[in-house]
């Protein structure tokens, strides 16, 4: 009897509310759509937390180190491509301004604030993603923060691949604009509407698309296939036109604000006379390698394969017409991003960057378009839902593993909260590379922060503008890399480009050049000190000074009359000019390195 009477009461109950059904079958809705993204997150995301952390810790490297003095010399005044002559595009020394301002002078700050953007950004990107594959059936509230989580778990693993050395870099940087361009532009595509929100997320995803133009312009492969994405699409002509449009409105939109902040702060025609004119005289030739070369190195394969496989799958399931003509676009990404690294023909680690991300993209779709694909299915054939779980379990497992074996997690010795200590030679010493020596460079920037004074430039040649940020002094001259004046590297050439005689008259032209104004600056006005930084990269010789002395003859005599070497730190020689010499002269507790030069 009671049993009836409760059930008469639910009964009563459900026709006085019948939005509780419907609420509850929402919720199931939301928790359904969560689901298979947590299973793929949820088992790895404590170690990527983790190994996010200790990422904290680790010093940054040459790259980054000559981006810090970059964007602190700019923050001093300084005009980019005028006063400082660096072959990178602008956004990247933009990144680090705008970091510096919010405390990343410091290592660890720094790395903090490249984790939160890289963070928000691979969540953003999941978040977008959630409602591309099914466009009649938008995504729940619950499915967007399931796949933003499982994103931020999936890009970030990938990211926690590379080492201090590749971490932070130009192409890092660059992902944070390409990765949200497709994923708007997905979205954006699958609306059925073409409603002012929908036109807004296409002239953001041009804006974005054309921003990291600014850094590298191989970066041209991924807005050249965002195009051709619209151009296929299944849209009318009028919606098509209106599509393109608006994705060239914000990339035109982007290009003016860049051409306006280099403008303001250095100068455009020097920006562009360097990417359009030096980079295809000289720099082009500085350690060049064939494709064969490139792919010969069993990580970079790795890369390239697995980018053909994930690639080949999406496109199949387009062909097939299991996914919209619009995911060619996530189908060509990685191989794109492949396209950019060749054509570099350098093939760095850091380069791939853009290859792994897209990968990692792709990842998403293909769990995304799995879970859609059963969601729908009759009661009977439920069961099948199990099969993406599944993959979903393995794929967490295996990234679990990948991030457990990432050289941050299994490095943890370096962890420390002590300032200090990272400043110190226990920690720096443990970053020796074969041709950078951070310790070496800390040592000398100390020396020169106390024998020279606050306002007084200092020279460097070699690799490493690095010691200039640690000291707080500006560069007497433009030229804070040693290849700008000893160019001997360019003729040589590599095997995937060897310059022609008419190519090696433009280089030593142009170097030349570099050397007169370098030898008239330093004489109208002599910096406190140089610093010469041994065994660094691109320098014939091992030893700097004699390097100088072979390349710029003219101001190695001028040196040599003019300054009195003061200290040496291993690999780093400080030399102070003769009147600035009675500073130092307590610190001669070393003998002179015995050279035959001197």
């Amino acid at each position: 009897m009671q049993g009836a009477v409760a059930a008469s009461s639910i009964a009563v109950l459900m026709k006085a509310s019948p939005s509780l059904t419907a609420r509850a079958a929402i919720a199931r809705r939301h928790l359904f759509e969560a689901l298979l993204p947590c299973v793929v997150a949820v088992v790895p995301v404590f170690w990527v937390i983790e190994g996010l952390r200790r990422s904290t810790f680790m010093p940054l490297g040459r790259d980054q180190g000559i981006f810090q003095y970059v964007a602190w010399a700019l923050r001093k005044g300084e005009r980019d491509y005028v006063d400082v002559r660096d072959v990178n595009g602008p956004l990247t020394h933009w990144v680090h301004v705008i970091f510096q301002s919010l405390g990343g002078e410091d290592p660890r700050i720094f790395h903090v604030l490249d984790i939160s953007v890289s963070s928000i950004v691979f969540t953003i990107v999941g978040f977008l993603l959630a409602g591309c594959v099914a466009a009649k059936r938008p995504a729940t509230l619950g499915g967007q923060v399931g796949w933003g989580f499982a994103a931020f778990v999936l890009l970030s693993a990938q990211y926690l691949g590379y080492g201090y050395w590749d971490q932070a870099q130009r192409e890092s940087f660059f992902d944070w604009f390409m990765l949200p361009s497709v994923a708007l532009q997905l979205s954006t595509l699958a609306s059925e509407r073409r409603a002012a929100h929908s036109r807004t997320g296409m002239v953001l995803a041009g804006a974005l698309s054309i921003a990291p133009w600014f850094g590298k312009l191989t970066f041209g492969a991924f807005t050249l296939l965002q195009l051709l994405t619209i151009a296929i699409e299944d849209l009318s002509v009028a919606e098509r036109r209106r599509a393109l449009g608006e994705f060239l409105l914000g990339a035109l939109g982007t290009t003016l604000v860049g051409a306006i902040v280099i403008a303001r702060t250095g100068s455009l025609s020097a920006y562009l006379h360097i990417t359009f004119v030096d980079v295809p005289t000289m720099y082009r030739f500085i350690w060049p390698r064939t494709v064969s070369d490139m792919l010969a190195v069993p990580r970079y394969a790795g890369f390239a394969g697995l980018a053909f496989a994930s690639s080949a799958l999406v496109l199949g399931l387009v062909a097939m017409k299991q996914l919209a003509r619009r995911f060619v676009l996530v189908g060509l990404l990685p191989l794109a991003a492949l396209l950019s690294v060749l054509v570099q023909r350098k093939a760095f680690l850091y380069h791939f960057h853009p290859v792994t991300a897209s990968v990692a993209f792709q990842w998403l779709v293909l769990l995304l378009w799995s879970w859609n694909a059963v969601r729908s299915l009759p009661q009977k054939l439920h069961f099948l839902r199990a099969i993406p779980l599944g993959v979903a379990a393995l794929v967490s497992a295996h990234v679990a593993r990948g991030v457990h074996e990432s050289p941050h997690v299994q490095t943890a010795w370096v962890e420390t909260t002590n300032a200090e200590y990272r400043n110190g030679e226990s920690y720096l010493s443990a970053f020796r590379e074969s041709d950078y020596f951070g310790w070496d460079l800390r040592r000398a920037a100390n020396y020169l922060g106390t024998k020279t004074k606050e306002g007084e430039r200092v020279q460097v040649y070699g690799m490493d503008p690095y010691v200039l940020f640690w000291s707080k002094r500006l560069s007497a001259t433009p030229y804070i890399y040693g290849y700008d004046l000893n160019c001997d590297a360019a003729l040589i050439g590599g095997p995937g480009a060897r310059p022609e005689e008419r190519d090696r008259m433009r280089i030593v032209a142009m170097v030349d050049g570099h050397r007169r104004d370098f030898d008239r600056r330093l004489r109208e006005k002599p910096p406190a000190a140089f610093v010469f930084l041994d065994k660094s990269p691109l320098l014939t010789k091992e030893d700097a000074l004699a390097d100088f002395e072979a390349h710029v003859p003219q101001t190695a005599t001028w040196l040599h009359a003019e300054y009195a070497w003061s200290k040496s730190f291993d690999t780093a020689h400080v030399w102070l000019r003769r009147d600035l010499v009675t500073r130092a002269t307590q610190d001669r507790d070393t003998p002179l390195p015995k050279r035959e030069s001197l």
